[in-house]
């Protein structure tokens, strides 16, 4: 895909409230790429607490799967 086709999809993604890290992951570029191609999009409140709650979500399973992994080295 080229990088103008790359960059409408990503500000269509952000648009409807995708975070910068699942953009970048699923376009394939950096998100620093993508930070520049959307830090003009305003997000609404609702956006911005759905990403903070994925966030949220995401560390504690990375925590449990830590936690998990280092009682199966153990045993």
């Amino acid at each position: 895909m080229a990088k103008t086709q790359q960059k409408i999809k990503a500000r269509e993604l952000r648009r409807k409230g995708v975070s910068v890290k699942t953009i970048a992951t699923e376009l394939g570029v950096a998100k620093s790429t993508v930070s520049l191609w959307v830090r003009d999009i305003i997000l609404t409140v609702e956006q911005l607490e759905k990403i903070r709650r994925n966030w949220i979500v995401g560390t504690e399973l990375g925590r449990l799967k830590r936690r998990f992994n280092a009682k199966a080295t153990k045993n």
